[in-house]
């Protein structure tokens, strides 16, 4: 093969060598954390699981309708959802400013859970584990499970004391549990999604961090694709020019080097 000698020359093979090998890394991470995610996504507390779980709806004890509750606490909600926080029927408003709860026997706001309240909730919503569920931590940022439940937070976790190792995110604005794990639900969840996505939490809780990196990557992708056509096409021939050990050929490479060109 002749000598790369114009500047221009090596700075294409290179740049596609050197993408290539980083690219084709990435590649393999990506391709494997795939075929995960058709079988395992990441962690999550199902609609149909909560609902199953939560307190039998019992509007006996609601003093005060709809209406009123939104104007005492001064909200024009876009969405309603009535339910139950203990046993005490709760409207729970979503709005511009996120959720709010308010107590429909009351009319008063929900102003945080503490430690015994959230506990209550957690061992009413897994009752099987009663005598070792133990109250966590207050979260006011986001755990690698969490990031996409901002709208809920703070969030209050409580570790059920199961075999599963179970972790149930409880929200301190509406009372409800909004996220479960296992330990093998977060093994899944990490070798699929997060290595698929790069939901890395110290990078995806940057959201224009993470955006610029997925974009970066996707750019130097379009680099590494491009910069391989122009090379793989000013080194073909039309006519076999290129004497191989096993004869003249249309290209300059031989063996698993042919098959990229």
């Amino acid at each position: 093969m002749p000598a790369i000698t114009t500047p221009w020359r090596r700075l294409l093979i290179y740049t596609h060598r050197w993408l290539g090998i980083a690219g084709s890394l990435l590649f393999v991470v990506w391709f494997v954390s795939g075929i995960v995610m058709m079988y395992a996504g990441m962690p999550n507390l199902t609609t149909e699981e909560r609902l199953s779980r939560a307190p039998v709806l019992d509007l006996s004890r609601a003093r005060v309708d709809v209406g009123e509750a939104a104007a005492r606490v001064g909200l024009a909600p876009r969405r309603i959802l009535i339910g139950m926080l203990g046993d005490r029927p709760v409207y729970r408003f979503v709005g511009a400013g996120g959720l709010t709860t308010v107590y429909a026997d009351t009319g008063a706001m929900l102003d945080g859970l503490d430690a015994e309240a959230v506990l209550e909730i957690a061992r009413g919503f897994a009752p099987e584990h009663d005598a070792t569920t133990r109250y966590d931590a207050r979260l006011t940022d986001p755990d690698q499970w969490t990031l996409q439940s901002r709208a809920y937070f703070p969030l209050h976790r409580v570790r059920l004391g199961d075999d599963a190792d179970t972790v149930l995110y409880v929200s301190d604005r509406t009372g409800e549990p909004v996220m479960r794990t296992t330990s093998q639900t977060r093994w899944w969840g990490y070798v699929g999604a997060v290595l698929h996505w790069l939901y890395f939490r110290p990078l995806r809780s940057h959201v224009a961090l993470w955006s610029d990196v997925v974009i970066g990557l996707s750019v130097l992708g379009g680099v590494l694709c491009l910069s391989g056509l122009v090379w793989g096409l000013w080194r073909l021939a039309f006519s076999k020019t290129y004497r191989l050990r096993g004869g003249l050929s249309n290209s300059p490479y031989a063996g698993l080097m042919r098959w990229p060109h």
